[in-house]
């Protein structure tokens, strides 16, 4: 336990550096593929120092219009979901937008709970309703649009990638907070005018 206490906190504070570069390559890699033999890679702690250091993320941000959070993961990559607001459309029905990285990937997204199975019809129709308005803003905005049906979980999204040269995980912690900031403040003005699409276009 110790040695898993101090990998994480040694890791929190120098996750840029080279020894720590697989913790982001190979969380999704099967045991026998991983490019190292070492205490990480033989206790697959990828995926959980992975979500270490989002919550630190998430920690270090001024979250105070931030209502609900999640930190979880889809094939060895934490995934961060942050929802800000949300919004009835004209089912009457109260969709949530949120804000998410993994991998290096940023996206906004508009769904309903789209992990909960009994809302498979409504995120289906969800996704009918804001996709010509997502695709209008996303070509405005130089991004893309995602549509997901994969384990029947729908939904709709907008992505772009980390703003930096080279690998993202190697941007230092000062900089890193400051893009995740100047991040969330992009996707808040997607947000807008999304909704300034939708309302114009009902």
């Amino acid at each position: 336990m110790n040695n898993y206490i101090n990998l994480k906190n040694n890791f929190i504070n120098n996750y840029h550096i080279d020894e720590y570069k697989i913790i982001f390559t190979d969380g999704s890699k099967k045991k026998n593929l991983k490019s190292s033999d070492n205490y990480i890679a033989n206790n697959q702690l990828e995926t959980i120092l992975q979500k270490c250091f989002l919550n630190d993320i998430i920690n270090k941000l001024d979250l105070n219009d931030c209502y609900y959070y999640n930190i979880t993961e889809t094939h060895g990559n934490a995934n961060l979901s942050i929802i800000f607001n949300s919004f009835k459309d004209i089912s009457e029905d109260k969709v949530d937008f949120d804000f998410a990285f993994q991998n290096g990937t940023f996206k906004l997204a508009v769904s309903k709970e789209y992990w909960e199975k009994k809302n498979l019809k409504k995120n289906v129709a969800i996704i009918k309703r804001w996709e010509e308005h997502f695709r209008k803003v996303s070509s405005e905005a130089m991004t893309r649009v995602n549509i997901s049906n994969k384990n029947k979980r729908p939904r709709i999204s907008m992505s772009w990638q980390f703003p930096c040269e080279g690998d993202w995980y190697r941007t230092k912690p000062d900089k890193m907070i400051e893009t995740f900031k100047e991040q969330i403040n992009k996707s808040k003005q997607l947000q807008q005018r999304i909704l300034a699409e939708f309302s114009n276009n009902k």
